[in-house]
């Protein structure tokens, strides 16, 4: 039998968050590349911020209600009667769901059991904005988004104890993700007011952990957006 001393978990422990340290500083300095080129070649770029609630509804599972928050950037493409433009967002989202989980010794008795997850989000939207020369706006926005996991958990109300703290290092839940996202909403001069849907298209769960079918993520939800220089 192998065992384990407390220094070997020590060090794996300190070698996952290194790892995970990496992939952020990747991360960052690839999306502040991306902005910086955007600022420097174009002359009408707004940016603003953003944030709103999350509602998490993967199929077999109960929905999960959590928040987004974070920075948005808007580059006109073409101007006109209606305007069209190119808006990268970069996002801070909490997703998961519930399940019930049934009590071996008393099938009567079920345990909730709750997955949280935080992703680093970069949506990649295009959209339209129409009735330009009114007070009111209508605004719609749609493209893909690529997300990393930062850190997440999946805990029994009854027992905080069980489950695990580390939900991406501990390898039960995928940690990238990629999908489509759409928006529809409406604005008034710097203010936005809208919602939000999103589809991913990976398997959010490993395999071994996956008893059920293929868990992705489908969220919706509200989003309030305030553009700084616009």
């Amino acid at each position: 039998m192998q065992t384990v001393t407390i220094t070997e978990r020590f060090l794996r422990y300190n070698h996952e968050c290194f790892k995970n340290f990496v992939i952020m500083k990747r991360i960052h300095l690839s999306v502040m590349a991306c902005f910086l080129c955007l600022c420097s070649y174009c002359q009408i770029f707004d940016f603003g911020v953003t944030g709103g609630l999350t509602v998490s509804n993967p199929k077999d599972a109960g929905s999960h209600v959590g928040y987004n928050i974070g920075v948005k950037g808007e580059l006109v493409l073409g101007e006109g009667y209606n305007d069209f433009f190119f808006s990268p967002e970069l996002l801070l989202v909490n997703k998961g769901w519930k399940e019930l989980v049934y009590v071996a010794e008393d099938d009567s008795k079920t345990l909730d059991w709750n997955w949280n997850l935080n992703y680093l989000e970069f949506p990649l939207l295009v959209g339209m904005r129409l009735y330009k020369d009114r007070k009111t706006q209508l605004i719609w926005e749609a493209g893909p988004y690529l997300a990393v996991g930062l850190w997440g958990d999946n805990k029994f109300n009854d027992d905080p104890g069980l489950g695990t703290s580390r939900i991406f290092s501990d390898k039960v839940c995928e940690r990238f993700d990629c999908g489509v996202k759409a928006y529809a909403g409406l604005e008034w001069g710097r203010l936005r007011c809208g919602v939000n849907f999103s589809y991913g298209f990976m398997d959010t769960m490993k395999d071994q952990y996956d008893v059920l079918d293929k868990r992705k993520m489908l969220t919706y939800g509200l989003q309030l957006t305030y553009m700084i220089t616009k």
